[in-house]
């Protein structure tokens, strides 16, 4: 492998991290908003946003690192 492939392929790894973390923050401050505003009596939106988008990020990964 060589110096240049390494390299993106730290930033491909590197940008999917970035893109877990924007994804989650957004969908739990989301979940927390859409929660008070609909004035739910227990927390239901701020754990399901969150479990929503790791199964639709962990689906996107499978797919982007399973060999074509």
């Amino acid at each position: 492998m060589n110096k240049d492939s390494r390299r993106g392929s730290i930033f491909q790894y590197a940008g999917m991290a970035t893109q877990w973390v924007i994804v989650l923050v957004a969908t739990v401050y989301l979940g927390k908003w859409l929660d008070e505003k609909w004035a739910f009596k227990q927390a239901f939106l701020i754990w399901l946003l969150p479990l929503l988008s790791l199964v639709g990020l962990m689906i996107k990964l499978i797919r982007d690192t399973s060999k074509k």
